[in-house]
């Protein structure tokens, strides 16, 4: 399969990358900076380009299977910057007829909150202050064209080791401890498998940690 990673050196979509090749697939990685060339036969293409520039992302999507967003971690007042990366690439699929995406977020997503109507709230975890009141998942939910999965991590990321297992879920849990600390490789594990095993089109995909004691998932096998 032929993947187009963008943003692909931040922390997500490198783990996203090196997933990837280790499956055997073949990868563009589109950066913001540019990086020194791969060497003859590696698996991985880099492209710079700016997911923010809607011209860029239709000319680079043609001949690929499948793409993915994992734009870099959001700091202080970079809701409305991811709110407008996503958009323009939502625009860049609809003008090149592109292909299925996985749009990849790297805060977590707290339990849901009651509201004072008694209402379950999804909330996220570590919003970044200025943060718009239309969250990214609320841009895709209104898309009508684009085939889309949005893939969130439960709880906290960090950097760790590679087990192969994770718990996933479309909905948060209300109440409870709070989610385990995911590593970014087994989200990406479940980025990977999702891509090549579809089975959350046009929804929420959130991603959890196993117990460390079971070395393995409900959902998946450690692979």
């Amino acid at each position: 399969m032929r993947v187009i990673v963008f943003d692909a050196g931040s922390r997500v979509g490198a783990r996203v990358t090196e997933e990837l090749v280790r499956r055997g697939h073949r990868v563009t990685g589109v950066v913001r900076r540019p990086v020194s060339a791969a060497p003859p036969g590696s698996p991985v293409r880099f492209v710079r380009g700016d997911l923010r520039d809607r011209a860029t992302v239709s000319a680079v999507l043609p001949g690929h299977d499948a793409a993915v967003s994992a734009i870099g971690r959001p700091g202080r007042g970079r809701g409305t910057d991811l709110n407008a990366a996503t958009s323009t690439l939502l625009e860049g699929l609809r003008e090149a007829r592109g292909p299925r995406v996985l749009v990849v977020e790297e805060r977590g997503w707290a339990p849901a909150k009651r509201s004072t109507g008694g209402e379950a709230v999804p909330e996220r975890a570590a919003e970044a202050p200025g943060a718009p009141a239309r969250s990214t998942f609320d841009l895709l939910r209104e898309e009508q064209e684009v085939d889309w999965t949005y893939v969130c991590p439960e709880g906290p990321v960090a950097d760790g080791k590679r087990t192969g297992g994770y718990h996933t879920g479309i909905d948060p849990h209300g109440g409870g401890p709070p989610a385990r600390t995911l590593s970014l490789a087994d989200l990406a594990v479940a980025v990977a498998d999702e891509l090549e095993s579809p089975r959350h089109a046009r929804r929420r995909l959130l991603v959890s940690a196993v117990e460390p004691s079971t070395g393995s998932s409900r959902d998946r096998a450690p692979r």
